[in-house]
């Protein structure tokens, strides 16, 4: 609220002024001892030292009360740097892909104030942040998929931030196991109808239904080395 009412009270009737310095703001009229309230010009953001005098009835005026001063802050910052903590980030820190269902989001703030984090217009999680500075929220238990995340911030004047910029999480709790494990062509020393080879470190092929990235375990089991018996 950029013109704040301001408040007050006199001892007997007269016309009260409202200064900011040496600029009047507002002037009322009490008819008689007690409360007067004046509605002060638009203010900008930032603090103000306002005061007060009275001129009675027989032409004198008060000197200056003592001075309020009234602080107005119109916008809230909005939250920064989005990330998935690290802790909460099961494959490769290069990319948002986890299978932490309930991971830890962190992120920034210019100023204190309570952080909301959103997927869409869904609240998942609040934490007051008591200064500027860095502050995480645990995500409730995510569905597998992609999560596009964001946050605002609801400062002390009670101003809310536009939504920050979007950081999508996908969680992944599953893989598929691989399937069509073959002996390459060029690892079969014999008949191209069976698995029987000579070669000692043979190619194995197959196949996976997601992408990279990958990690791949490699089963070792003894192979048969003699060769297929030819017929003369």
């Amino acid at each position: 609220m950029t013109a704040p009412v301001i408040t007050g009270s006199v001892t007997e009737a007269g016309v009260v002024v409202l200064y900011e310095g040496a600029t009047a703001l507002g002037t009322v009229t009490a008819a008689a001892a007690g409360a007067w309230s004046i509605t002060a010009a638009s203010l900008s953001d930032g603090a103000h030292t306002l005061s007060a005098t009275v001129t009675d009835a027989a032409g004198n005026t008060s000197s200056a009360s003592t001075a309020l001063t009234v602080t107005i802050d119109t916008g809230a910052s909005t939250p920064t740097a989005l990330a998935l903590a690290a802790a909460s980030n099961s494959g490769s820190t290069s990319d948002t892909l986890t299978n932490v269902t309930a991971p830890v989001i962190t992120g920034t703030v210019g100023e204190a104030g309570v952080v909301v984090l959103y997927e869409g217009a869904t609240a998942l999680g609040t934490v007051t942040a008591a200064a500027a500075g860095a502050w995480s929220i645990t995500a409730p238990s995510l569905s597998d998929g992609a999560h596009t995340l964001s946050a605002t911030v609801s400062d002390a004047a009670g101003n809310t931030s536009s939504a920050s910029t979007a950081l999508t999480v996908t969680i992944d709790t599953g893989a598929s196991a691989p399937t069509s494990l073959a002996l390459a062509a060029s690892s079969n020393s014999g008949s191209t109808s069976d698995t029987l080879t000579n070669v000692t470190a043979p190619v194995i092929t197959g196949s996976v239904t997601e992408g990279p990235p990958l990690r791949r375990a490699l089963l070792w089991r003894p192979l048969r080395t003699a060769a297929r018996p030819r017929t003369r």
